[in-house]
């Protein structure tokens, strides 16, 4: 098994959960307890894509919840539970419909409604690349709190423990060249770890997790602050970080 499916799937077993259900105490009990009443656990979301390969690393705060969609839980194989995370994004897999359709329980049919993240992420990637980015293959999306959740309920406070846990390991698989964080919660969250003012948006190359990488802190997408990446970098910048991605 490679490296980077050996961390998926340990980040998809997260010893935390078991703790953090039994233990009212436990930082991440809030986030865990969102699905305390669910019959299917939703598994933790470790990453979407292909962390080794992609040039451009999307980190938000969470993954939210849908519990219409055919998502992996405790149940499912080890294999399929790779398989869907690293091909989530390729219709040839069938998980995704054009990537922004989740594919339904019933892995029959596909919900008409796109997911309104996906659709703005692929747009700000293709911005940063300087041509159409393929979900997936150009970039990869994971979070600072990996537990599903609504309303973000639960995040800030688990934040601490389970960025320390595995962030610095996904950044060290990660072959990104830019990393792009999106929104306040994220980006107050990864300051700390980064030791950046996640107030400037552009903070240029930076040496992360022993690699270099371009580190971009923008507004989330759905928010009413400016955000488009063509808008709010200069285009020196905006070419410099073209080229840098594409190199």
């Amino acid at each position: 098994m490679q490296d980077d499916e050996s961390l998926l799937l340990e980040i998809c077993n997260c010893p935390n959960v078991a703790l953090a259900m039994r233990d009212s105490s436990h930082k991440c009990h809030k986030v865990v307890s969102v699905q305390s009443e669910s019959t299917e656990f939703q598994l933790p979301e470790p990453w979407t894509g292909d962390l080794v390969n992609s040039r451009l690393l999307i980190i938000a705060s969470n993954p939210s919840i849908d519990e219409s969609e055919a998502y992996p839980t405790s149940n499912w194989e080890d294999h399929w539970i790779i398989d869907f995370f690293k091909n989530r994004f390729d219709e040839d897999y069938g998980w995704t419909q054009d990537g922004l359709h989740v594919l339904q329980k019933d892995r029959v049919n596909f919900a008409e409604r796109h997911v309104p993240y996906w659709a703005e992420v692929r747009k700000q990637a293709s911005r940063i690349y300087g041509r159409d980015a393929v979900a997936g293959i150009d970039y990869t999306l994971t979070e600072v709190v990996h537990c599903k959740s609504r309303k973000r309920k639960g995040v800030k406070s688990a934040a601490e423990t389970c960025s320390e846990k595995w962030l610095d390991r996904i950044l060290r698989i990660s072959s990104a060249r830019v990393l792009l964080i999106l929104g306040e919660d994220a980006g107050e969250l990864m300051q700390k770890s980064l030791h950046l003012n996640c107030k400037i948006i552009s903070h240029g190359i930076r040496v992360i997790s022993g690699k270099r990488m371009w580190v971009l802190f923008v507004p989330a997408p759905g928010s009413s602050k400016a955000r488009n990446i063509l808008n709010i970098l200069d285009s020196r910048t905006l070419s410099e970080l073209n080229r840098w991605i594409n190199s």
